[in-house]
This record gives structure tokens, C-alpha cells and sequence, in this order.
């Protein structure tokens, strides 16, 4: 994008909704004016009705593939949009229900596999983690993105060489690190009132109640481990040192957010761009 800044042509590529605003023309036509980014800077970009295809009201959040003219206008760099298509989010999904199955059937400990079975067939959990997003206007801000994302995180931690406890210990908890967005996100990706009031941290220990004391039962370490992962902060009060698996389960939480956000996208090509650019 940064390259962007500096040259006019004709521009393709893949983008990631940061801003919508919708406003008027001096001639009282209708326009949006989106925030846009593939990972690196800012840029605006406008679409118009009739010069706009696919034209259409868009969400913060929304990946799309955009065609379009870059300009410069009052010494800023922008992009008039010519052709709008949001990227459809059902193959990513897919995807997502096909790895947490394999995941699932992976796990050879009967309590946790007992645990995240009832976790995910609990009706109060596991309908509103398949549909919720993952953030508001952030990464995988779409309906399913919190499913993507936390399947995202446990498929990278799954491939790591760990002990078969270990692993299937930091899978849970990759899984299950986001679960308190079940309260705090609606389907259309708004906030509850819950949401307003607290952030989804606050929520795990609460939402997996239930689960958790028939895991503890059934296994306590296991039960005590997993509540670590799920819940350790770093800070002045903090009493034990973090585990490893909770960097493991940090790193691949920032990397899925991180691609959502546009760096694994292929960059955009401007046509007609200075050769020495």
C-alpha cells in the first residue's frame, strides 16, 4: 500500500474494509468513502452508484476485491473504485469445520475430549461460536469469523512437535480463547450490553463453568492446566511464570489476526506505476 502513496494507474487487488462513511456530492448523489488497507498504510478510496459496480453498503471488517483508478486530489493520494466484490467467507468456514472435526477426533484423552465435545454441543455455546464474529470491525469481522479464527489458532498449534497431553491441552485452550465473544458480540457484529459493560476475557471462566467442574473431576491437573492457559495475564500481579504453551497459543492468535488483516493478501498491481517505484 505504501507504494501506493506515491503513484497514479489503474489498481487490483485485495483489501480490508477499516472505514465506511457514506455522505453526498455537491449534486446530491450518494457516495461511500472507505478506509482501506492490505496490511501496510491507510488509504481512502470512493465508490459512486453509476460508476461503481457492485456498489453497495459495506461493513467495517469486510474483505473485498476492488478494481480502480489511483489518484492524486488536493495532494492526497486516493482510490476511485470501479468495480466491488466482497470476498464470500463460506470456504473459510468450511474450512474451519473441516480442521475442528479433525482436531476433535485427534484427541485421544477421554476428559477433554468429553470436555470439548460438551463445550461445543452446549446450546448456549456452541451455536453462537459458529456465528459470531471475531471483532467488530477488526480481524475476521464476519459471521463465523470467531469459528475461523479460533480454528485458525489451534491448527497452527497443533502442528507444533509437543507431547500428546501438551497438545491436546493448548488446542483447548486455542479454541477456546476467544469464547467469551459468544456474549459479547452479536451475530450482526455489534456489541451486547454485556459487551458494552465487560470485555470477553472477563467471560471465559463463566461461560465453561459448568464444563470445567466435570473436568476437574474427571481429571484435575488437566482442569487446573487449562484454566492457566485460558486466564494467565502478565503483570505486577501475577504469581506464577507464564507456560510455554501460552506463548505458543499468543503467537498464533496475533499471526491469524494479522493475516486476516490483509499481509498474507497478494499485493495490489498498479498498472501504468513508475518503473523505478
Amino acid at each position: 500500500m505504501d507504494r501506493l502513496m506515491r503513484v497514479s494507474g489503474e489498481i487490483a487487488g485485495r483489501f480490508h474494509v477499516t472505514g465506511v462513511h457514506e455522505g453526498r456530492s455537491r449534486q446530491g448523489g450518494h457516495f461511500l468513502r472507505l478506509g482501506l488497507t492490505d496490511g501496510g498504510s491507510i488509504i481512502n478510496a470512493y465508490a459512486f452508484p453509476h460508476g461503481c459496480r457492485g456498489y453497495r453498503r459495506l461493513r467495517q471488517g469486510e474483505r473485498i476485491c476492488l478494481r480502480g483508478d489511483v489518484r492524486r486530489r488536493d495532494g492526497r493520494t486516493e482510490i476511485l473504485c470501479r468495480e466491488i466484490e466482497s470476498e464470500d467467507p463460506a470456504p473459510r468456514v468450511a474450512w474451519a469445520r473441516v480442521r475442528i472435526r479433525l482436531m476433535l477426533c485427534w484427541i485421544g484423552h477421554a476428559p477433554l475430549r468429553s470436555f470439548l465435545n460438551a463445550v461445543f454441543s452446549d446450546p448456549a455455546i456452541g451455536p453462537a461460536f459458529t456465528d459470531r464474529p471475531a471483532s467488530i470491525a477488526h480481524h475476521h469481522a464476519f459471521p463465523g469469523g470467531l469459528l475461523v479464527h479460533s480454528v485458525e489458532v489451534a491448527w497452527r498449534v497443533f502442528r507444533e512437535s509437543l507431547s500428546a497431553e501438551d497438545k491436546a491441552l493448548v488446542v483447548a485452550a486455542a479454541l477456546l480463547h476467544d469464547i467469551g465473544k459468544t456474549r459479547t458480540y452479536t451475530n450482526e457484529g455489534r456489541r451486547t450490553p454485556l459487551g458494552d459493560a465487560l470485555e470477553h476475557e472477563a467471560l471465559t471462566l463463566e461461560i465453561l463453568a459448568v464444563h470445567l467442574a466435570r473436568l476437574d473431576r474427571d481429571w484435575p491437573i488437566g482442569g487446573r492446566r487449562l484454566r492457566l492457559l485460558l486466564t494467565w495475564r502478565s503483570g505486577p500481579e501475577t504469581r506464577l511464570p507464564p507456560d510455554a504453551l501460552i506463548e505458543l497459543v499468543r503467537t498464533a492468535d496475533r499471526l491469524s489476526a494479522r493475516f486476516d488483516l490483509g499481509e498474507e493478501m497478494s499485493r495490489p498491481e498498479v498498472v501504468g506505476a513508475p518503473s523505478d517505484l
